[in-house]
């Protein structure tokens, strides 16, 4: 078991192209084994890019290209800095613009964005790493996003996000996902005056383009019996439950000035979500069963 755990452990770390751990008989110690553990270093830093072509039922053709790049042992401390840019166009097509093929095309949307995160490979403040065995392959993440999508003649949408979470396993089986504090804001600086006579004739997109201040926290727990049963009628159980606004909600009465923020109200609401799945293994057939639902409820100042 701690020769499974080692070789787990040290391999999520990221850091290591080779690991091998070698068991050999003590020189001092008659009936004792001692072990080697032999590792060559991953390269430190990492680049990937992404370029992709679409076309959907709003629009003819997009393209976007994506950049990341990857500190694998940022701060020395094998902490896994990773930060991302992108962006990218959507075009519509019609016959009866210009004259030449690409004077067809016009710009419907722009939109780009940056998103940074980094991974700990133990426990942060406010967590005590005493609480949790260190076997357990914890984890602390830091996140930070912002992200712009420009609809031409229409609206800009700003959604600014951060986020704090801690993950951890309990075992082999059961893994848990804790955020004590995440943050989204939405805001839409620019609206003209054709987007706002679309949103004041339906209810569904004046909801889904609300300017909103989300404050909360979240966990889950998922169960997967994968490894453990050796792929042969295994199951996969996760279950979330998310709160937003009963912090800033506290905040607004001692200080009454939250809902100040950006002219924009905080989103009160709780939620639930369940993924259930068992999957029988035949001789040449994986048949798999699954159950997935969940509610959203919200209180206070938010009627959806």
């Amino acid at each position: 078991e701690a020769y499974d755990k080692t070789q787990a452990k040290l391999s999520e770390l990221g850091i290591f192209q080779y690991i091998r751990i070698i068991a050999r008989d003590s020189r001092k110690n008659k009936g004792i084994l001692d072990y080697d553990i032999l590792l060559a270093r991953a390269k430190k830093y990492d680049f990937s890019t992404l370029y992709e072509l679409s076309s959907g039922s709003t629009y003819a053709l997009g393209h976007s290209l994506g950049i990341n790049f990857r500190d694998k042992n940022f701060m020395k401390g094998a902490n896994l800095l990773t930060i991302g840019v992108n962006g990218g166009l959507e075009l519509s097509y019609n016959n009866n613009l210009g004259k030449n093929f690409i004077d067809h095309f016009a710009r419907l949307t722009n939109y780009y964005g940056i998103n940074a995160s980094i991974d700990f490979p133990k426990f942060l403040a406010p967590i005590a790493s005493s609480l949790f065995d260190n076997s357990n392959l914890p984890h602390t993440i830091i996140g930070v996003g912002e992200n712009v999508i420009d609809r031409l003649d229409y609206f800009t949408l700003v959604n600014t996000s951060a986020n704090f979470s801690y993950g951890w396993k309990e075992t082999q089986t059961k893994t848990w996902n804790l955020s004590p504090a995440f943050i989204n804001i939405i805001r839409l600086p620019v609206e003209t005056d054709s987007f706002k006579k679309v949103l004041s004739s339906n209810d569904y997109l004046k909801n889904s383009y609300k300017e909103n201040f989300i404050e909360g926290e979240n966990i889950s727990f998922t169960f997967d019996n994968m490894v453990k049963n050796h792929s042969v009628n295994y199951s996969y159980v996760k279950l979330g439950l998310e709160e937003a606004g009963a912090v800033l909600s506290l905040a607004n009465n001692l200080v009454g000035a939250v809902n100040d923020l950006y002219s924009i109200k905080f989103a009160q609401y709780t939620k639930f979500d369940l993924d259930a799945r068992h999957y029988f293994t035949l001789r040449k057939t994986v048949l798999a069963v699954r159950f997935s639902g969940g509610i959203g409820l919200p209180y206070g100042q938010s009627s959806t």
